[in-house]
């Protein structure tokens, strides 16, 4: 079998495996239950990685009252491949990478995906999310 129908394969069985994300127990990860701080590091948490879509939980202020909803964003519509490296350039990023999953810790979130090349190979690569999505009042924005 020539190489680029093999590798075509791979892609779709990525596609099928399901996401995995780091995760800690509540409370982890930095989250304050009465931040409502824009940095989603400190104001979210219970992360998702459904296919490109981005999900957390995250804490808002509703009158005084801190109040949690849940949220999400697609990154295809901020994230690009650039030969092989995930770009806050661009868009469509899942058009040509595969496994991908979430890392998050105390400082940070971070998508990590198999990226392909224009020389037929793939990459590993990672962009930090929580550096440009923002808690917006309890939605995701990107922090401008």
């Amino acid at each position: 079998m020539e190489r680029g129908k093999r590798f075509g394969g791979a892609w779709a069985a990525a596609a099928l495996c399901a996401m995995l994300v780091a995760a800690a127990p509540n409370g982890a990860m930095g989250y304050d239950s009465e931040s409502t701080d824009e940095n989603i590091v400190d104001s979210c948490r219970y992360w998702s990685m459904i296919g490109s879509t981005f999900g957390a939980t995250c804490n808002y202020d509703d009158d005084g009252e801190i109040e949690t909803k849940k949220t999400s964003m697609d990154l295809d519509d901020e994230i690009g491949n650039k030969d092989g490296k995930l770009s806050w350039e661009g868009t469509g990023y899942s058009d040509s990478c595969g496994v991908q999953y979430l890392i998050a810790n105390l400082e940070s979130v971070t998508l990590k995906a198999q990226c392909g090349d224009f020389q037929g190979g793939t990459n590993w690569s990672t962009v930090v999310v929580s550096d440009k999505v923002i808690n917006d009042d309890g939605d995701f924005a990107m922090d401008e």
